[in-house]
């Protein structure tokens, strides 16, 4: 009896691990479709891994850094994904201090919820301000500001939003501020 307990759990091992279904949480992410675009559901923390938890901030980027910061088979959204996100046509989105994340956790973070009208699929993004050219953090609690893959001559465009505004189209951002990360699946 315990030789065959011990032969299914192996083999139940075996097969969730080769079947994908144990994965690491820093570099695997279901991501979310909302308006066409899947999105990823945590920010970038270090370069090819993601947060653990939804709310957190994550690492700041420089726009060429931010380029390959995504993990495997993510990629930086482009301007018009950011304008999808936005569109309030097709997309809710509000200011929050209180949202749910993917594990049925209530966490207080100031931060922008976006979904589909219906609710059933949305993200949080966390007002994680940015870090200005001299290396300071600023606008932490207070605004998000989310590099996105188009260039604007020597700034790049960038998704922006605080408690009043979402603008997915800034572009006044030197490439050298560092700014969040929230990736798109390729």
């Amino acid at each position: 009896m315990k030789t065959k307990i011990l032969f299914t759990t192996i083999l139940s091992i075996f097969l969730f691990t080769s079947c994908g279904i144990f994965k690491n949480s820093k570099t695997h992410d279901k991501g979310v479709v909302i308006n066409g675009v899947t999105w990823a559901t945590r920010n970038v923390d270090n370069i090819g891994t993601f947060v653990s938890n939804p709310k957190d901030d994550g690492k700041y980027y420089t726009y060429e850094e931010a380029q390959n910061a995504c993990p495997i088979g993510w990629r930086l959204p482009t301007r018009e994904e950011f304008e999808k996100l936005s569109n309030k046509d097709k997309v809710t989105n509000k200011w929050g201090t209180r949202t749910c994340d993917i594990y049925s956790t209530i966490f207080d973070v100031e931060g922008r919820i976006f979904a589909n009208k219906t609710f059933i699929n949305s993200i949080f993004l966390p007002a994680a301000g940015d870090r200005a050219n001299c290396g300071t953090l600023v606008n932490l609690n207070r605004s998000g500001s989310y590099w996105s893959s188009t260039p604007n001559g020597i700034n790049g465009f960038y998704l922006y939003f605080d408690e009043w505004s979402v603008e997915p189209n800034r572009y006044n951002e030197y490439r050298g501020g560092g700014l969040s990360v929230r990736c798109v699946a390729k």
